[in-house]
């Protein structure tokens, strides 16, 4: 097992820059998070740590030794793609035991190793099938056992969970999250769902437009967006426009007062959750809204608010026994709205 640093990484196609002067750490046995949309630069950042392209400038470092000089074959990375890439003209057994049988393993320990992964991973009695006769989540858990098989020194995972429905990926990510306990290996994830980043990650590294915006734990994040961008891809409902002002900050011409670490410039976003706003009868600070559009998602409603405070409808939720219609009251509370930079 090792740790794993990413120093000053960049990587260009012709004119085209796919990652900028990244740069973060993946401390040992810990599980890290490259969040961001399609695009973003997260898996060209993945396929430069697995070695399968090369930096154009910047390092990779496994524990404090650089190996950007060091071919994919050498790294001792375990790998598993979002399609799975099991073959499947072999057996279970075979497709984990494929990575130790070209390393020049003996028949026994293969054999060995191969049942104990399995049985890791869940999967004890599995290992004379072949890939189409598993459901998608076991077949998930064969391409772990592949990576996990040969020991790695780290684990990368592109995507891993996408390809199964709702149900099954909620049950997979706690499957996982257990598997990477359990064995102890640094793992970087790449994904772009927030739930999943948030639910298996020590560390979150958010990217957009080849950029690293924020790292930090999942509750940071959570509680403290650094930005817009990282607001809204975490799904903060609502960011307005905004000025700073000497006691807080100004939507729309009226005035809230709110902490901010912001220290430049006057222009800024202001950011709060459908659940942040509060249904108000007269009191101070109330400001006027109407109802122009509903949802219902099982647990909340889930209505639209046209107000002063923007042209475009704010989010509001409130819970499902609470039904809503026509003009409503509301209020804000200072302490939560969050006052972010620009992008």
């Amino acid at each position: 097992m090792s740790s794993v640093e990413v120093r000053n990484l960049s990587k260009k196609y012709g004119d085209f820059t796919a990652v900028r002067n990244a740069s973060f750490r993946a401390e040992t046995g810990s599980l890290i998070s490259i969040l961001g949309p399609s695009g973003c630069g997260k898996t060209t950042t993945l396929r430069t740590i697995a070695g399968f392209e090369d930096a154009t400038a910047g390092d990779i470092l496994l524990d404090e030794r650089s190996v950007s000089d060091v071919p994919a074959w050498r790294r001792n990375i375990g790998i598993v793609f979002q399609s799975y890439a099991l073959f499947p003209f072999m057996t279970v057994a075979d497709n984990v035991g494929y990575g130790l049988k070209m390393r020049k393993m003996g028949k026994a320990e293969i054999v060995r190793k191969t049942n104990d992964v399995l049985n890791r991973v869940g999967l004890p009695d599995s290992n004379a099938k072949y890939p189409r006769q598993l459901s998608g989540g076991q077949r998930q858990r064969v391409a772990l056992a592949r990576a996990l098989v040969i020991e790695p020194a780290v684990m990368l995972l592109d995507e891993p969970l996408s390809a199964l429905d709702a149900k099954l990926r909620d049950e997979m990510r706690f499957e996982l999250k257990k598997i990477q306990r359990q064995s102890g290996v640094t793992t970087l994830l790449v994904t772009h769902d927030q739930e999943e980043a948030f639910t298996l990650s020590d560390q979150i590294v958010v990217m957009n437009n080849a950029v690293i915006k924020q790292i930090g734990s999942p509750r940071d994040i959570w509680d403290n967006p650094n930005c817009a961008f990282v607001a809204d891809f975490i799904g903060i409902e609502n960011i307005l426009p905004a000025e700073r002002t000497e006691t807080g900050v100004r939507i729309a011409g009226r005035e809230f007062q709110a902490e901010t670490d912001v220290s430049s410039g006057r222009d800024v976003m202001a950011a709060f959750r459908s659940s942040d706003l509060e249904l108000a009868i007269d009191e101070p600070g109330h400001f006027a809204g109407l109802i122009v559009g509903e949802a219902y998602t099982g647990s909340d409603n889930v209505y639209q608010v046209q107000s002063d405070l923007s042209r475009a409808p704010i989010i509001l939720k409130t819970e499902k026994s609470l039904r809503l219609s026509g003009n409503i009251s509301l209020k804000l509370p200072a302490d939560r709205i969050k006052i972010l930079e620009r992008d």
